[in-house]
């Protein structure tokens, strides 16, 4: 019975299989303890073991429970090592780039390195505003032990935006750099093909971890059944659940978040981009228009706008 019982918890888990061992193991040592003790109170064995499993729980709910816990715990992590991945690209972008000379003339760069350059800048501000909406949801339910599925839902899809942007921003500076290193000293094609070999396996490393793990949450909403407790909700009101004021504000007024965030995203790009006015001009208004088609296209899988109904 008590092999059927733990083949059921085992078909009930949607947990890693390292997790799922351990949760096994741990559910047989527990059992095991629990008929020694009835047997030792004069139970036979048959009894003691249908008393221990009924003392322990359905396997399908323990199953839930636990999934939902483990759940919580990696919805935890997730923006974490997010954002470890995020620091690991900016600073081998950073190490590479600073070995290279730069251009005499502010914008001789060729055009498709530019692209490549700006479309990094692109994946890097998606990745920014993902991660920090995945980190927003997560320090909200930092206390809690079972947060919603749907919110651990909604971490999880953030976090795999956030590495897809990062991704994108690890491949744009590397196709960039690749242009500029080429045929440079030995010291320097190193610096720049050791960084951005670096940034993109780690981006893409994150990528499939999270990934992974969001697949695993979709199993798991669809089998929860449960919704906000109090203590989510008093983890949302403290001080870990600031962040999430400011994703109301994004949710009410969406619009002119966007506007305000494409003009100054447009600014920055105008002052960098050109050494003539209309080259800078064109780029802002690139710029703006990334802007606002990935708030359009990525603003419902990040919760900061509802589509129209």
């Amino acid at each position: 019975m008590i092999d059927a019982y733990l083949d059921e918890l085992a078909a009930g888990l949607h947990v890693s299989h390292a997790a799922r061992a351990r949760i096994i193991e741990e559910v047989h040592d527990h059992l095991t303890d629990a008929v020694a003790d009835l047997e030792s109170r004069g139970l036979a064995r048959g009894v003691a073991v249908e008393q221990a499993i009924a003392a322990f729980g359905r396997a399908g709910d323990i199953a839930r429970q636990l999934d939902a816990q483990t759940a919580t715990t990696t919805a935890r992590r997730i923006p974490v090592l997010v954002a470890a991945t995020g620091l690991t690209v900016v600073v081998a972008f950073l190490i590479a780039a600073v070995t290279q000379p730069r251009p005499a003339v502010r914008g001789t760069a060729a055009p498709l390195t530019r692209i490549s350059f700006f479309l990094a800048v692109l994946g890097l501000q998606i990745a920014v505003v993902a991660g920090a909406r995945a980190a927003s949801l997560a320090a909200a339910h930092w206390r809690s032990t079972n947060a919603p599925a749907t919110e651990r839902a909604l971490i999880s899809r953030a976090a795999v935006v956030a590495a897809g942007g990062l991704t994108l921003a690890a491949v744009g500076w590397t196709a960039a750099l690749a242009k500029v290193v080429i045929g440079r000293p030995h010291t320097r094609m190193v610096a720049g093909v050791g960084g951005g070999v670096l940034m993109t396996l780690a981006a893409l490393v994150t990528l499939v971890v999270v990934a992974s793990a969001h697949r695993r949450e979709l199993r798991v909403e669809s089998t929860a059944a449960g919704g906000d407790d109090d203590t989510d909700a008093a983890a949302r009101a403290g001080a870990l659940g600031a962040g999430e004021s400011t994703v109301r504000l994004v949710q009410h007024r969406p619009v002119v978040v966007c506007a305000v965030v494409a003009i100054v995203a447009a600014l920055g790009s105008m002052a960098h981009a050109e050494a003539t006015f209309a080259g800078a001009i064109a780029w802002g208004g690139v710029e703006a228009l990334e802007v606002v088609t990935a708030f359009v296209v990525l603003g419902p899988t990040l919760g900061l706008r509802t589509t129209a109904k």
